[in-house]
């Protein structure tokens, strides 16, 4: 039986090490900190616990790629799933704005509060349903598709590619109302909890002068040290994470010839 070593216990290395496991490898984890988990962590300040990963989780949703993924690897074994009518609301001035799940009922109730926006409220409900369409590929990473579903991937992403490059031009300080400052979750933040690169908790994203990363993990010159984690494609996040331990198992059993079992 052929040995894997995984440095850090994020969600990425325990998603390797999973993965490493149902395909036939001894896997063996290394964890500096004395918690797994990596960045899916908490603090609390000022009597409220702050939760510095999971706002909500993507991929829960019963019959998706990413929720097999997630039951997969047993993350959701005994969790009941959430799914409030509104993700979050905002109080001001004895008006509370909702953002509801159903996206009728938000836009209606957005137009009911404020018909003088209603250019505006079109629009970013158009494109949220838009974005409905994209369904983020979880079956092979990108490196390793062959030339037919590498389009069908490209396909998937053309109605989302012009809304995203939209969005990416607006700041958070162009958003932002009037918020009540519990703490700031700076880089030292993350550093002093997660040891991230550089303070960051997500994955590096395109900016308007660079281009978009998608990294295989294969590191030029090293033939046994391969990367997982959120840090190789944007958006980042846990169901990165998750995805690209399995990917880099994936990988392995393409190497050695042998069949991959993600089940």
């Amino acid at each position: 039986m052929k040995k894997i070593v995984i440095i850090g216990g994020g969600i990425a290395g325990l998603s390797a090490g999973i993965f490493a496991q149902k395909n036939g490898f001894e896997s063996t984890i290394l964890e500096k900190h004395h918690t797994t988990g990596g960045e899916c962590t908490g603090w609390d300040r000022r009597g409220y616990h702050i939760d510095g990963c999971i706002h909500w989780l993507v991929g829960t949703k019963e019959g998706t790629s990413i929720r097999e993924s997630w039951d997969t690897v047993g993350a959701l074994d005994g969790v009941e799933i959430y799914e409030p009518e509104s993700f979050m609301a905002v109080e001001h001035e004895g008006v509370t704005v909702h953002f509801y799940r159903d996206l009728n009922r938000l836009k209606s109730s957005w137009l009911e509060i404020s018909p003088e926006d209603k250019v505006a409220i079109e629009e970013f409900c158009n494109d949220i349903g838009k974005l409905h369409t994209f369904t983020f590929p979880v079956g092979k990473p990108l490196d390793i598709m062959s030339i037919i579903e590498k389009v069908k991937y490209v396909l998937s992403m053309k109605d989302i590619s012009p809304i995203m490059q939209k969005y990416s031009k607006l700041s958070v300080q162009d958003l932002a109302g009037k918020l009540k400052l519990l703490d700031v979750a700076g880089p030292q933040t993350y550093n002093r909890y997660c040891n991230a690169y550089r303070g960051a908790f997500m994955a590096f994203w395109p900016t308007l002068k660079g281009k978009q990363l998608a990294h295989s993990g294969q590191i030029r010159g090293l033939d046994n040290l391969v990367l997982s984690g959120q840090w190789l494609q944007p958006p980042g996040g846990l169901p990165i994470a998750l995805i690209t331990g399995k990917d880099t198992i994936m990988r392995l059993c393409r190497k050695l010839k042998k069949e991959f079992s993600a089940a």
